[in-house]
């Protein structure tokens, strides 16, 4: 699990918003299709089984690239610790990807090597959902997902809530994305990147990490 250090309060208020019905507004109405001409890091993915994720975000992105006479076929580059691959890709309107044809060569290596199970993952894509600067790309086994942001510095983190739902957060200077299960929502908190406050948490960054955990098991119990 990538730790990642934000207020409890924060990550249990999106919690509560996301487990009763809440008044506070989304930034979107609607997921997008995944944005292209834009470099997406791998946060993490989740599984009913599992989780992976890399040390280094900025080691694992994805860009796919502009259509191809606005046919919805693209090339999609793909970068890796180990690695950094090409592959043909085909997008539609209703957020559909494939990828196909990945032709990969070694370029330099770092000791963390989660390539293939990466790639393969990509190979797997049923739907991708943009939400602003971050993106859940849902894989064909139900449960089984992947999560990115634009910014490689963003902070990620997991847990189980229930024998069919989890929780995933993905927190961005001063905004918190989080899903549980397919249910999506996004908070804006101004100032609360720079809070003093924030500095002093890190001693306690596991603590606070149990506590959310816990607090996701009881208001979402079995």
């Amino acid at each position: 699990m990538r730790q990642f250090g934000r207020t409890l309060a924060l990550l249990i208020g999106a919690i509560i918003m996301l487990g009763a019905c809440s008044s506070q507004p989304e930034v979107q109405t609607e997921a997008l299709p995944i944005a292209k001409k834009q470099r997406w890091y791998w946060m993490g993915s989740t599984s009913y089984l599992d989780y992976i994720g890399p040390p280094h975000a900025a080691d694992y992105w994805i860009e796919i690239g502009d259509d191809w006479m606005g046919l919805g076929n693209s090339q999609a580059t793909i970068h890796t610790a180990c690695k950094q691959a090409v592959a043909n890709a085909t997008t539609t309107k209703q957020g559909r990807l494939w990828l196909k044809g990945i032709s990969a060569k070694q370029v330099s290596c770092s000791a963390d090597k989660l390539e293939a199970a990466f790639i393969k993952q990509l190979t797997r894509i049923s739907i991708t959902e943009q939400w602003g600067d971050v993106l859940r790309i849902t894989l064909d086994q139900y449960g089984d997902a992947m999560y990115f942001s634009r910014n490689p510095e963003a902070g990620f983190a997991s847990y189980r809530c229930s024998a069919t739902e989890s929780l995933a957060a993905i927190t961005s200077g001063a905004t918190l994305s989080v899903w549980l299960g397919d249910k999506f929502n996004q908070i804006k908190e101004p100032g609360v990147a720079s809070s003093a406050a924030q500095a002093s948490e890190h001693s306690s960054l596991q603590q606070s990490e149990d506590a959310l955990a816990a607090n996701c098991r009881k208001m979402f119990p079995l």
